[in-house]
């Protein structure tokens, strides 16, 4: 009996994204898209691999799940977006969400409508998509992001640190609160306050400038770093994996 085919797309391989991925690879045939840019993208190449499988899995509604997922259902096949970030959000005072018009409104939404079934990964994601991006609540499900279970033994002896992750570029100094984080610095300085992220412009000077000595900060770390960080501190200000 043949496995079923996925056509897995997304735009960058965060953990979020690279779990999916490899939990569906488990059970099925996947094929992974990563599109990088819309420069890159090819639709005509897109359309043929939709043809090819049996599901489109999409992470988020934006310009790389718009071709796949209008495919997928010219060509009658199912599809799954997984959404709740920048494609349903509308937040003008931090600059940030499709949802706030232009093309970016205009595309998202018609990925929302055109696919089968929505995930999101909590409840506040569900109403945001309602809400905000005009998703039809029935055809949206709540899946919670998996998390690995910390052994008990390695609660003991942490260290004192408060640490966040979350890259960092102009937007996120607000919507991450990347900058009240290191100002909150400023009132435990006898605690170690540390962020782990990609420096992606110029915005890590501001923090630098804003920062106490008691900051550090340590750019991007791979995964197996990244871990052990997480394992043995207390974590604030959730951003997304860098």
């Amino acid at each position: 009996m043949r496995a079923t085919r996925i056509l897995f797309v997304h735009n960058e391989p965060t953990r979020f994204v690279c779990i999916d991925r490899d939990l569906l690879a488990e059970r099925y045939a996947v094929t992974e898209r990563h599109e990088r840019s819309l420069l890159g993208l090819r639709p005509l190449q897109l359309l043929r691999a939709v043809g090819t499988h049996d599901l489109v899995f999409a992470w988020f509604a934006s310009w790389h799940s718009l071709v796949p997922v209008l495919a997928a259902q010219l060509l009658g096949r199912p599809s799954v977006v997984v959404v709740g970030g920048y494609d349903t959000a509308n937040v003008p005072t931090a600059g940030y969400g499709s949802q706030r018009g232009g093309v970016r409104k205009l595309v998202s939404r018609t990925v929302l409508r055109a696919a089968t079934r929505l995930l999101a990964n909590s409840e506040a994601a569900v109403r945001e998509a309602v809400e905000n991006a005009g998703a039809a609540p029935g055809r949206i499900s709540m899946v919670y992001h998996g998390v690995e279970p910390v052994a008990a033994g390695q609660r003991d002896g942490r260290e004192r640190v408060v640490l966040t992750v979350g890259n960092v570029w102009r937007e996120n100094l607000l919507r991450k609160g990347l900058m009240p984080f290191v100002q909150a610095a400023a009132r435990l300085p006898d605690v170690r306050f540390i962020h782990i992220g990609r420096w992606c412009d110029d915005s890590i000077e501001d923090l630098r400038r804003a920062s106490t000595p008691n900051v550090e900060f340590l750019g991007f770390l791979p995964d197996s770093e990244l871990q052990e960080w997480v394992s043995s501190r207390v974590c604030v200000c959730p951003g997304e994996s860098p």
